[in-house]
């Protein structure tokens, strides 16, 4: 809606764009995604492309995805409601986890066998 006031989280990796009042959220995802691609590359490849990631709050699906065009995640960070899947674990850090893997798959995504089916 343009009714929420969004702010812009800069860091090496990441920009978070997030609605006025998650900013501990944003600073949690910025953290993370910065010491993953610092830590955990090695099995992936070594690319690297700077993401935005939009932070959804207006929603009532908990999911996340990464588009190709232009390159950006977005996680609707509204956390599962069913009970029986209640983890000791953070909704948003498995997401960050989840999704930014995904990122660094498709930054790295050509080369080898698939850089020669792309030509």
């Amino acid at each position: 809606p343009t009714r929420l006031n969004w702010q812009i989280l800069n860091s090496p990796s990441i920009r978070v764009i997030y609605p006025l009042g998650m900013e501990a959220q944003a600073q949690r995802i910025a953290g993370m995604v910065n010491y993953l691609d610092s830590n955990s590359r090695r099995s992936v490849g070594p690319k690297k492309q700077r993401l935005d990631m939009v932070l959804q709050n207006q929603t009532t699906n908990p999911n996340g995805y990464v588009a190709l065009a232009p390159f950006r995640s977005e996680f609707y960070a509204t956390p599962p409601s069913n009970n029986l899947r209640i983890v000791t674990i953070n909704w948003l850090d498995i997401l960050t986890i989840h999704e930014y893997r995904h990122a660094l798959q498709f930054m790295n995504s050509l080369r080898g066998l698939t850089k020669f089916s792309y030509y």
